[in-house]
């Protein structure tokens, strides 16, 4: 190739003739500056190909993101309940009825401040009893009290009103086990800022699991092998040891008495408040 002449050894891809020599073909085509015209044009296009397919990507992206299903809404009985599992669904209570709150979250209507809770262990048949007395504030006004309660039986329970200590009646109670939940009708409907007290005596067995209140063993320095009974709360076990509000934003102060034979003994992660003896048994208040 003498100097001076135009290399097309990198362009030959754009010869269209069928014939003679590629210079020929080349010239037709205008020369260099329409193969710069040819590159310039391609960059463009892929440029613009490349930001419609970005765009595209991000819109379906967030037409995904913003279009999940929606959750349904729906208040209960009273005015500040949660959220309902759906506008249709009943849950029935173990007797058959109706179970009257239909979320798997507790009503927001009443709210705890204060547990007095008794327990009474019996290592050697495995079981226990107890009782709480829950003190309550009402929030808005409602007939029902609604709190968890798991693998429990209970077989005694009333409310009374915290000041006067006259008794609120109660028209049933319901168990829904599914979301273990148990409901106490009231025969009318408490008032705003009204405190009432509610007691409940139950009994359960202890078993070997790691939740609530459970049975567990070790074995002591001469081989023998010795049992305890033992607490994990945490996230939502309360419920298997005592009926509670078990749900985080329902905060509220505890006494723990505890009734033991007098050769055991007692530990928590809190001071013992005070002790006291009977002829078999004592009693721990925490």
């Amino acid at each position: 190739m003498a100097v001076g002449e135009p290399e097309i050894d990198d362009v030959s891809f754009l010869n269209v003739g069928g014939g003679g020599g590629g210079g020929r073909n080349y010239e037709q085509m205008g020369g260099p500056q329409m193969h710069s015209r040819q590159l310039i044009c391609s960059q463009r296009k892929a440029t613009c190909i490349t930001l419609v397919i970005a765009a595209a990507i991000i819109a379906v992206a967030m037409i995904s993101a913003f279009s999940r299903p929606s959750v349904i809404y729906k208040c209960g009985r009273d005015s500040l309940d949660n959220r309902s599992t759906s506008a249709a669904f009943q849950p029935i209570a173990e007797s058959g009825q109706l179970f009257p709150w239909n979320s798997s979250r507790l009503p927001q209507a009443v709210k705890p401040n204060r547990y007095d809770v008794r327990l009474q262990i019996d290592l050697d048949s495995f079981f226990f009893n107890g009782s709480v007395s829950i003190q309550m504030q009402v929030i808005a006004p409602t007939d029902l009290i609604v709190l968890h309660s798991n693998n429990l039986t209970i077989t005694k329970y009333y409310v009374k009103s915290h000041k006067s200590r006259s008794r609120i009646d109660i028209e049933e109670m319901h168990v829904y086990k599914p979301w273990q939940m148990v409901a106490f009708k009231l025969q009318k409907p408490l008032a705003v800022n009204e405190e009432l007290d509610l007691t409940i005596e139950y009994e359960a067995d202890l078993v070997s699991k790691l939740t609530g209140l459970y049975k567990s063993s070790y074995t002591a320095e001469d081989g023998e092998k010795r049992f305890i009974a033992t607490t994990q709360f945490e996230p939502t076990y309360a419920r298997e040891a005592l009926p509670c509000f078990d749900e985080p934003n329902f905060k509220a102060t505890f006494l723990l008495n505890i009734i033991r034979n007098k050769n055991l003994i007692a530990l928590s992660n809190k001071p013992v408040a005070h002790s006291h003896s009977g002829k078999v048994r004592e009693v721990d208040s925490i």
